[in-house]
């Protein structure tokens, strides 16, 4: 394994994202929402600061002839990697108590697993909000099921209510119409009179889960068993 090639290649992925997390900085600003914008933007000078100098240093080594280890070690640090900047706005905008929320929050929507350790969704700030979309797990488990792709949730056992029946008693919030119809354009994208439907998040079917990953281990179907089982060995 080439450790330079690696620290090479990560950096250039910091820096794209850093560029990504400007999108939710200027909707931070265009709401007025200071501290959250600020949060955004002392981050991606971070970030853009530390991969320059990542590169400054590897700058002749070359991203050639990956081998299988490297694969693997850029893959997993990628992941880790982004998701520990991703969460410094979440933290430092005020919007998130503790930093280990703030990491699950942002590897969720990474991997748009749609869990979510938020309680209260309108309490956030409409930058923090498009950070953390959770929007298209159903649409990925449903490719994975069809093509024989085991799919894994991740989520803390205190986000599991063991008093929900079934998927069809999860609320979820409905959001204003105007956010798809007008309020990011400079014109309306929709007649006035037209119906829109904006949730905030999408439940997956447990059918197209392989298994629930908590703190506790992981749980298999079925889910309404071994949940129950799970629990009461609290």
């Amino acid at each position: 394994m080439n450790l330079r090639k690696n620290i090479k290649l990560l950096a250039l992925i910091q820096i794209f994202l850093a560029i990504l997390m400007a999108v939710p900085m200027i909707i931070s600003y265009s709401f007025k929402e200071f501290k959250a914008a600020n949060s955004f933007l002392y981050t991606i000078i971070a970030m853009i600061l530390l991969s320059g100098a990542a590169l400054l240093v590897f700058n002749k080594t070359e991203l050639t002839d990956f081998r299988q280890r490297d694969g693997f070690f850029f893959v997993t640090f990628t992941w880790i990697i982004a998701t520990a900047f991703g969460a410094i706005p979440l933290v430092a905008s005020g919007d998130f108590k503790s930093y280990s929320a703030a990491f699950f929050e942002i590897m969720s929507g990474f991997t748009t697993t749609g869990a979510t350790s938020l309680t209260d969704i309108e309490a956030c700030g409409k930058g923090i909000l498009f950070w953390t979309n959770k929007i298209g797990t159903s649409g990925v488990a449903i490719l994975a099921k069809h093509y024989g792709i085991p799919v894994y949730t991740l989520g803390p056992t205190s986000t599991i209510d063991m008093n929900c029946p079934d998927g069809d008693h999860i609320h979820i919030e409905l959001r204003d119409p105007d956010e798809i119809k007008t309020m990011w354009y400079e014109k309306p994208m929709a007649p006035e009179h037209v119906k829109c439907y904006n949730p905030s998040f999408d439940v997956t079917d447990h059918t197209l889960l392989s298994g629930i990953v908590t703190e506790k281990g992981i749980v298999y179907p079925p889910f309404d068993v071994n949940l129950k089982k799970l629990f009461d060995e609290e």
